[in-house]
């Protein structure tokens, strides 16, 4: 298996077996299977995981068939699957290929971080958000149909990052809905060796009218910022890291909460908007730690970067940084 079937990973060896044995059928379009005799009860967690970690396997229902037999003395599961979107699988694999090649080449050379951010702009793009539909649980709900509810989401942004090879798993659980503990699904995502959680339907709810520079809220955040609104379980990986968490601030006398960028990605698509705008003083709050010499020739680069794209001719720029505060001063 994949080092990214993280629920796979977890299982002990009777039911790692089953799990096999079931993936091995699914994989292969075949909606019958024998596997090893577990129980009711654990057998329905076995599927979810296989599910969670292929959804790939977007054609499965999450209906189980079929029970317990007997052979020889000894006790085995047969076992029958529905199968979703008969008429539809080649279009939407094709859409799937074309939509992981198309973000596939955005993505080289980028970090894990800009890559991540990629998925998280395609999401916003590309879907929205809808319940009450059976269809709407699956990655092709999302990528092919374009209207998902949360496990839809989840299960499209860890396809897509699993086919950049990126780490990222289903969290499944409980969020606060309006006061109300309701079921939910997000992702937790592996960057530069720390993990962090990633609720890419509550990035698409704020980011309705879909203009960019995009809000990342409750994006690449600690177990300790999402724990306020979600049920964490004991047997996920723990995300302690908080750089990248993007936390509302107000700065000094402003009256407004400063834009927070957390990549130099998302500062040139910033700057572009900016400029777009006729905008000669750009004012952003910066939440990464990094030296002061590479903060500086990365910042210029970048804004050669988007004017040269733009095709403006830039006069000159400079900046001033204070903490997190930098603003930049524009004369094109």
């Amino acid at each position: 298996m994949r080092v990214n079937d993280y629920y796979y990973q977890q299982l002990q060896n009777e039911y790692a077996i089953t799990y096999r044995n079931i993936y091995d059928c699914l994989k292969n379009h075949s909606f019958h299977c024998k596997a090893p005799f577990i129980d009711g009860n654990k057998l329905r967690n076995v599927f979810g995981n296989v599910i969670d970690d292929h959804p790939e396997l977007y054609y499965v229902s999450s209906k189980v068939k079929g029970g317990a037999r007997s052979s020889g003395g000894s006790k085995f599961l047969e076992l029958g699957f529905e199968e979703l979107y008969q008429i539809d699988q080649r279009k939407i694999d094709k859409e799937i290929s074309r939509v992981v090649n198309d973000i596939s080449l955005k993505a080289k050379g980028k970090s894990e971080l800009e890559q991540h951010m990629l998925i998280l702009d395609y999401l916003i793009e590309n879907v929205t958000y809808e319940i009450n539909n059976v269809f709407n649980q699956n990655a092709a709900s999302a990528i092919y149909y374009h209207k998902a509810q949360c496990s839809g989401i989840s299960a499209a942004y860890k396809l897509i990052a699993d086919s950049l090879g990126l780490f990222a798993l289903i969290a499944s659980s409980s969020s606060n809905e309006s006061g109300v503990m309701m079921p939910h699904a997000w992702n937790i995502v592996q960057i530069d060796g720390l993990y962090y959680h990633i609720d890419a339907t509550s990035v698409i709810g704020r980011n309705k009218n879909k203009e960019k520079p995009y809000s990342y809220k409750n994006a690449f955040c600690s177990d300790e910022f999402f724990r306020v609104n979600h049920i964490l379980q004991p047997g996920w990986p723990k995300c302690t890291d908080t750089k990248y968490e993007r936390l509302s601030e107000f700065n000094g006398n402003k009256t407004s909460v400063l834009k927070e960028i957390c990549s130099f990605y998302e500062l040139r698509s910033y700057l572009t908007e900016q400029v777009k705008a006729h905008e000669k003083n750009v004012t952003f709050y910066y939440k990464i730690d990094m030296a002061p010499a590479l903060f500086e020739s990365s910042l210029a680069n970048s804004i050669k970067s988007v004017f040269l794209n733009l095709q403006i001719p830039l006069k000159s720029a400079s900046f001033s940084k204070s903490g997190y505060e930098v603003q930049i001063q524009l004369v094109y």
